[in-house]
């Protein structure tokens, strides 16, 4: 129930960083009694016991996600498509671990920024071509501003650094046709200016951070808002604190084109 953070102030940047980023080091497992192991959300009631995971590493997301690269991406590539693949980091690492074939130790220093597109080009044989401006060990290329993608870079690298800034962390935020990089300290001011000293925000004090935030975007519909607020609303009464308003904002594109 940590969150990066607070779990590199509890156990140290250093062993956090193991457990995030080595190929085959798990975490502690989770209790059975925690609020947090999956077979107490009703969400998965549907899977048996036994195939609930209780602690993952990046060994064990590859062998998740190889069968599905096999059974849907390469059939697709093989008929000449291009594939867009929308997936949670360690996924996508996972993916670029097997197509570049990086070594177990190098992949723990793999950062992949959240929300840049990363462009592969493949050969009749379904193997990377190194791209004119790709940064080994990947063969790919980020699209976008090289500033800005070594700063997002960073941002995930720094993640787990317990006394890092929080105005250091950046975080892109899809608004309209293009995306901004926001540090978590223009997040915090702009909630700071609407909750005041209050921990929480309300749906629409939630559109007033966002149009703080959107410079010049137009402004989002109340269902939109409403949807946006209802979706990182985990315990459902009314209320998010800073961490949700973060997420609502970063999770998923929430401007209008």
């Amino acid at each position: 129930g940590l969150n990066k953070k607070e779990t590199a102030a509890k156990y140290g940047d250093e062993q956090v960083k193991r457990w995030r980023r080595s190929y085959d080091v798990p975490p502690p497992p989770v209790e059975k009694d925690s609020p947090y192991y999956p077979g107490n959300n009703p969400q998965y009631y549907h899977i048996r016991e036994e195939e609930l995971p209780l602690s993952e590493c990046l060994k064990d997301t590859l062998e998740r996600t190889l069968p599905y690269w096999e059974s849907d991406i390469v059939p697709a590539l093989t008929k000449g498509k291009t594939v867009l693949v929308a997936a949670h980091g360690n996924s996508i690492r996972g993916i670029l671990k097997h197509l570049d074939a990086i070594p177990d130790e190098a992949v723990t220093e793999l950062e992949i920024p959240t929300g840049v597109p990363l462009v592969y080009q493949l050969d009749a044989s379904l193997k990377p071509i190194a791209a004119e401006g790709a940064v080994a060990p990947l063969s790919g290329v980020f699209l976008g501003n090289a500033d800005e993608i070594a700063a997002a870079r960073k941002a995930v690298a720094d993640q787990t650094k317990a006394a890092e800034a929080a105005e250091a962390e950046v975080q892109f935020a899809c608004m309209g046709s293009g995306c901004l990089l926001l540090s978590s300290g223009d997040m915090r001011r702009a909630f700071d200016a609407v909750a005041g000293d209050a921990a929480d925000i309300s749906t629409g004090e939630l559109k007033t951070i966002l149009e703080r935030l959107s410079e010049g975007e137009e402004a989002l519909r109340d269902a939109e808002v409403n949807e946006i607020f209802e979706m990182v609303d985990r315990n459902g009464d009314g209320r998010i604190d800073f961490e949700e308003v973060v997420q609502a904002i970063t999770a998923r594109p929430v401007w209008r084109s």
